[in-house]
């Protein structure tokens, strides 16, 4: 497979996610600006590959999915702790297999937003689960196809200094006061998009260049993890 990393501009990059500006909804993107200096990239696996072979849509989207680890590997470190926020319906195509992560005794910090469904008629309800995670709880997690990470459930993965964990896990609403201080302090966020064929990451701490090079050493197996 090939894998392409584009820079984008940083006004259009939510947008090009496909999650519509809401604020009841979650996944929606979040409503303050992000701070200066923040760039964002686009991860993707391209429709051919090195044999000039076309790669079919779910071949790309598994290959997406596992892109998720080694991005956090490559700008985090295999021991780096994670703050994934997963939005989305509950329904077992979608949300479940991360509500059932919950059991898991090494999960130890996480938050889950109030959901109802009082009438049958309804459709599922969208909710907001915070976790934190290390890369290696992440992986199987997020190859797991029953999520619904090319559906209707979007994933943000969040590396944020140890006093901002609290309150990330406690932030539900994409208009809550807390981001612009949550955001000023993030060395990255990875985020789905919807469809998932590509990841979109934002950053102050890595130009575009650093990160297409220390994904390319991971994907080569070239470079300790982080470096």
């Amino acid at each position: 497979m090939i894998v392409r990393i584009n820079q984008l501009d940083l006004r259009r990059a939510d947008g090009l996610a496909g999650w519509e500006p809401n604020e009841s909804d979650p996944r929606a993107p979040i409503h303050y600006d992000w701070p200066e200096g923040t760039q964002a990239v686009q991860v993707l696996v391209l429709d051919v590959d090195e044999r000039q072979q076309m790669m079919g849509l779910d071949f790309r989207r598994r290959q997406v999915r596992k892109l998720i680890g080694d991005v956090c590997v490559a700008l985090a470190g295999a021991g780096q702790p994670l703050v994934a926020r997963f939005d989305g319906p509950v329904s077992d195509a979608e949300l479940v297999p991360v509500l059932r992560l919950l059991t898991d005794p090494s999960v130890k910090r996480y938050s889950v937003s109030g959901f109802h469904r009082i009438e049958e008629a309804w459709p599922n309800p969208v909710t907001s689960v915070r976790v934190g995670l290390t890369i290696e709880t992440l992986r199987p997690l997020v190859n797991d196809r029953k999520l619904g990470l090319d559906r209707e459930t979007r994933l943000r993965i969040f590396v944020v200094p140890a006093v901002l964990v609290g309150p990330l896990l406690d932030v539900t609403d994409v208009e809550d006061e807390r981001w612009p201080e949550i955001l000023a302090q993030v060395d990255f966020v990875l985020s789905t998009t919807r469809g998932g064929e590509s990841l979109t990451v934002h950053s102050r701490k890595f130009t575009p260049a650093d990160i297409k090079a220390k994904l390319t050493r991971e994907l080569l197996g070239e470079s300790p993890a982080g470096v």
